[in-house]
């Protein structure tokens, strides 16, 4: 009996890898891949006035031709821990206190949340450090998309913050549109499952405030460059059909 059960995982092995060896042939085939990315980033511009440091998670798809030009898109979740403008200040005693519903001392946290949508178009140049076949090598991409990000404040023991249309009177919330460029590697393997990227990226939105009033300041119409620049790592899963001319044999 368990000699059987080796014989037939041993065939399902070897069935599969052949099944994945022959998909990434000798010459470029197109494929399409979903997969999740991580990135680090270090803001810029107007961006690095109320943010520090922050991160993207996200979901990203793509479609890849025989011309190793890509079509992609992805959309992120942004979110960091370091915030440098603190709108309820007005709020705190003369003491520069925060005082709760039971009179007990409260130290509100802030933080950044925000989501950023991408489409890109992305060409693969395999004949500059194309290993382990033609599908891989250096990419550039050029994309265009939305971002919005606002301070997300946690202080809910606060009496004036139980309510959720004070609360959006304070977070700042701004978005508008921008573009996106990466350079990196990309690394298809001879298996759908283990297929990465890594990449240096820039990013610049051109937002505006979508609050048109925030309470300690009135009116609030303001136009922003937000940029940030960083590094990302993606896993990829690959998903095609064709076969490519040359197979491999076991």
């Amino acid at each position: 009996m368990r000699n059987n059960v080796l014989t037939v995982l041993l065939f399902l092995f070897m069935y599969f890898t052949c099944f994945s060896q022959k998909r990434i042939s000798d010459e470029p085939i197109s494929f399409g891949s979903v997969g999740v990315g991580y990135g680090f980033y270090v803001p810029q511009g107007n961006m690095s006035e109320r943010f520090g440091n922050h991160f993207l998670v996200g979901l990203n798809g793509g479609y890849k031709f025989n011309s190793n030009f890509e079509i992609n898109s992805s959309v992120n979740y942004l979110f960091g821990e370091n915030v440098k403008e603190f709108p309820i200040i007005e709020l705190a005693n003369n003491y520069g206190v925060f005082i709760g519903r039971y009179g007990d001392i409260i130290v509100p946290s802030f933080k950044e949340r925000g989501g950023v949508a991408i489409f890109s178009l992305t060409k693969i140049f395999n004949n500059f450090l194309n290993y382990p076949n033609p599908n891989s090598g250096v990419f550039v991409s050029l994309g265009g998309g939305y971002m919005y990000h606002k301070i997300y404040m946690e202080a809910q023991e606060l009496p004036y913050f139980a309510n959720k249309d004070i609360r959006r009177g304070y977070d700042r919330l701004t978005g508008g549109p921008g573009v996106v460029m990466k350079i990196g590697y990309a690394l298809h393997s001879n298996s759908q499952y283990f297929n990465l990227r890594a990449a240096l990226e820039g990013y610049a939105f051109f937002t505006r405030s979508l609050r048109k009033y925030q309470f300690d300041v009135g009116e609030f119409d303001e136009s922003r460059n937000d940029f940030f620049l960083g590094i990302s790592i993606q896993w990829l899963l690959l998903i095609y059909k064709q076969a490519p001319n040359k197979e491999y044999y076991y």
